[in-house]
């Protein structure tokens, strides 16, 4: 609980080279890191303008047999949008589709502004007739 409430300063300051830290720590210090762990750092990742690291959390949340929820994709499809990485927005969009995890406002509005941002009005479109 600790190191949750640190992630989540972290998350709220943008602090994405101490939530790293602090995820390693859990790790050396057998705490096991949960979803909450894992969104708070992708969070920070965002925040800090850090979209590759976001994305490489989420994959290695997978590795760690940890369970992405639909905070964990509003974060990275946030993180590729304020990026202008429409093409990965669209993709982290598909792989939670693909997990049947649901959307919810913060998802939609992401993806659809990451599409408007490249220009990509008909696949904006697309997005907000889902």
């Amino acid at each position: 609980i600790h190191f949750n409430a640190c992630l989540a300063a972290c998350a709220d300051g943008g602090h994405w080279p101490l939530s790293l830290e602090l995820l390693s720590e859990m790790s050396a210090a057998a705490v096991r890191r949960d979803t909450i762990s894992y969104n708070a750092s992708i969070t920070a990742c965002e925040k800090g303008q850090h979209w590759q690291l976001g994305l490489f959390l989420a994959g290695a949340m997978d590795e760690d047999s940890v369970r992405r929820d639909v905070v964990t994709y509003g974060a990275c499809i946030s993180a590729c949008e304020k990026a202008a990485r429409w093409q990965e927005a669209l993709a982290v969009l598909a792989d939670m589709k693909g997990r049947s995890i649901r959307g919810d406002a913060v998802v939609s509005a992401a993806s659809i502004s990451a599409c408007e941002r490249a220009a990509q009005w008909e696949r904006a479109l697309a997005l907000l007739r889902d």
